[in-house]
C-alpha cells in the first residue's frame, strides 16, 4: 500500500520546508490561530456587521502563507481526503458566484455563508501542510486543553459573579457588540425565559449554543490526550459541569450522547464487553445526582431544565421546527430547487439558519450537502476510524465528531466563528495523527 503521505508532501518539499524561516514563521502562525480560536474567538471588531476577528485574521495570514508556498514551491499534488475538500470549496464558491449574480442576497448575508463554506475548510490544508511531526500534535493539544481552562474560568466566573463582571471588550467579547448595548449578552439569543431575566453562560464566546457546540466538539479530543488518570477524571468532572452551566439545551443532549457514546458504543459498531457496560450504566446513573447537586447552586438553570425536556418543548426544537416544516413544504412543491437550493436566486419560504443540515440545503441543495459532509464523513471513516483502536486520541476526535454530526441537526453553530475553524482543525487532527501511525 502506498503511503499517501508522500504524496501529500513529498520528502525533499517538506524538509526544505522545515529548514525555511518560511516555515518557522508559519507555523508559529498556525499556533497562535489555534490558540485564539479556541480560547479568545471573538476577539476583534465589526466592520459594516461582519466580524472582523483576531482569530480571522491569523488564519487568513496563514492561508496565505500556505497559497504562496504552494505557488512558489509548485507543490500541487495533494492527497485523496485534500481534493475533496477542495472540490466541495470550489462548489461553494460557484454557487456564490450564481448568487452575487441573482442579486436576491445582501453582502452581509452570504459573506456569512461563504466564509465558513470556502474560506474556513482550509484550514484543513494549511494544518496537514504545515504539521510535519506528530510531536507537533502533541504541543498542539497542549495548547488546547490550556485554552479551555481559561475558558471554563471564565465562565464559572461569569456564572457567580454575572458576566457583565469579566467580560474584556475587545477580548472576550467583540468591541462592536459591547459597545452597542450595556445588555450586549442578552442580545446574542442568550435569553433564557420571556424578558431576558437571566442569560446562558458564555464565557468567552459570547454566545451560549456556540459555547456548547464548540466546547463538545474538541473536549472529548483533549481529555484523552491527557495522560494522568487523576488529571483525566478532573478535566473530565469539569467539562461536564460546564455543558450544564452553560445553559444550552444542545449542549445538554451533546453531553449526555458524548456520555452514552463513551461508555456503551465503540465507534467500529461492537458493542463493548460487560464491564463497560456496568461502567455506562453507573454513569448514566450518577450523573443526574451530581448535576442535582450542582444545579441547586443555580436555581434558574435548574428551572430552565425542567421546563426544556417536555414534549411540547421537544416538538417545538426551540422554535426552528415551524420553520423547518415550511422549508421542507417548499421543496416537495419547488423540486427543480432541491440540487443547488433556492437561496439567492428565487424567492421561497422557511428557513433553517441555526439547523446545520437545512440550512445548507436552502443554500446550496443536495450538491451543497454532499459537499459539506462527503470529505468530513469520507476522513472520518477512511482515517481517523481506521485507527480509533490505536490511539485514544483519535477516539477523542471520533466522539467529539460523531457528537457534532449528530446534534448539528438542531444546532450546528456552523455559521457563527470559530466553529467551522475547530471542525476542520479537529478533522485536520485526526487526519494528521492517522496518517503518522500508518507511516510508523
Amino acid at each position: 500500500m502506498v503511503n499517501e503521505t508522500k504524496y501529500c508532501q513529498p520528502y525533499s518539499v517538506r524538509t526544505m520546508c522545515e529548514k525555511s524561516k518560511f516555515y518557522r514563521v508559519s507555523y508559529v502562525l498556525l499556533l497562535i490561530t489555534v490558540f485564539i480560536n479556541v480560547t479568545f474567538p471573538k476577539a476583534g471588531i465589526k466592520l459594516g456587521g461582519i466580524p472582523l476577528t483576531v482569530g480571522n485574521v491569523f488564519l487568513l495570514l496563514t492561508i496565505m502563507m500556505w497559497f504562496f508556498y504552494v505557488l512558489w514551491r509548485r507543490c500541487f499534488i495533494f492527497s485523496k481526503a485534500e481534493r475533496l475538500v477542495v472540490i466541495g470549496c470550489l462548489y461553494w464558491l460557484i454557487r456564490f458566484l450564481l448568487t452575487m449574480v441573482g442579486g436576491r442576497a445582501g453582502l452581509s448575508d452570504w459573506v456569512g455563508f461563504f466564509v465558513p463554506l470556502v474560506v474556513y475548510p482550509f484550514t484543513f490544508l494549511v494544518f496537514n501542510f504545515f504539521i510535519t511531526e506528530q510531536r507537533q500534535i502533541g504541543l498542539i493539544l497542549r495548547m488546547l486543553m490550556w485554552g479551555t481552562i481559561i475558558v471554563f474560568i471564565f465562565g464559572f466566573l461569569q456564572a457567580a459573579f454575572g458576566i457583565e463582571r469579566f467580560s474584556i471588550p475587545g477580548l472576550t467579547v467583540n468591541y462592536t457588540d459591547y459597545i452597542s448595548s450595556t445588555n450586549w449578552y442578552a442580545e446574542k439569543y442568550n435569553g433564557v425565559q420571556d424578558g431576558v431575566t437571566y442569560s446562558k453562560t458564555v464565557s468567552t464566546y459570547q454566545n451560549g449554543n456556540l459555547l456548547g457546540v464548540n466546547i463538545l466538539l474538541f473536549c472529548p479530543m483533549i481529555y484523552e490526550s491527557i495522560k494522568k488518570k487523576v488529571w483525566q477524571r478532573v478535566y473530565m468532572l469539569v467539562f461536564v459541569l460546564f455543558c450544564i452551566l452553560t445553559g444550552s439545551k444542545t449542549c445538554w443532549v451533546g453531553i449526555f450522547l458524548y456520555l452514552f457514546i463513551k461508555s456503551v458504543v465503540i465507534i467500529n459498531r461492537k458493542w463493548a464487553d460487560g464491564r463497560k457496560v456496568q461502567f455506562a450504566c453507573l454513569i448514566i446513573a450518577v450523573t443526574p445526582v451530581i448535576a442535582a447537586i450542582f444545579l441547586n447552586m443555580f436555581p434558574q438553570i435548574l428551572e430552565r431544565f425542567k421546563d426544556s425536556f417536555t414534549l411540547k418543548n421537544i416538538n417545538d426544537l426551540s422554535g426552528r421546527s415551524e420553520s423547518m416544516s415550511q422549508l421542507i413544504d417548499y421543496f416537495v412543491n419547488k423540486t427543480e430547487w432541491i440540487l443547488i437550493g433556492p437561496y439567492g436566486l428565487t424567492s421561497y419560504w422557511g428557513s433553517s439558519y441555526e439547523m446545520a443540515y437545512f440550512c445548507i440545503l436552502m443554500i446550496g441543495g443536495i450538491a451543497g450537502l454532499v459537499a459539506f459532509l462527503g470529505p468530513i464523513i469520507y476522513i472520518l471513516a477512511k482515517y481517523i476510524g481506521k485507527h480509533i483502536k490505536d490511539s485514544k486520541v483519535l477516539k477523542g476526535v471520533c466522539h467529539g465528531l460523531v457528537v457534532y454530526i449528530i446534534i448539528a441537526f438542531v444546532e450546528g453553530a456552523l455559521w457563527l466563528p470559530p466553529t467551522a475553524v475547530n471542525l476542520w482543525m479537529v478533522l485536520a487532527l485526526g487526519y494528521k495523527m492517522s496518517l503518522f501511525m500508518e507511516e510508523n
